[in-house]
């Protein structure tokens, strides 16, 4: 997925937009981190990027939010 400015997408990005309270900073968990198969993402990490490569069978994400 691509971004308004054509750019891809990153999680943190993402996770701002949906989330705004729980992650103010697009670039550092500040208030929550979030796992990916029991692994912290980085925030820096392209959406299209984690589709391809962790997507479970039906083609969706499953992430954890972990409160700090």
């Amino acid at each position: 997925p691509l971004g308004a400015d054509r750019r891809p997408k990153l999680l943190g990005h993402a996770l701002k937009d949906m989330m705004p309270r729980l992650f103010p900073s697009s670039r550092d968990p500040v208030m929550a981190n979030v796992l990916l198969h029991g692994v912290a993402v980085p925030f820096d990490a392209p959406l299209a990027d984690l589709m391809r490569e962790a997507a479970y069978p039906d083609g969706w994400l499953s992430f954890v939010v972990v409160v700090l």
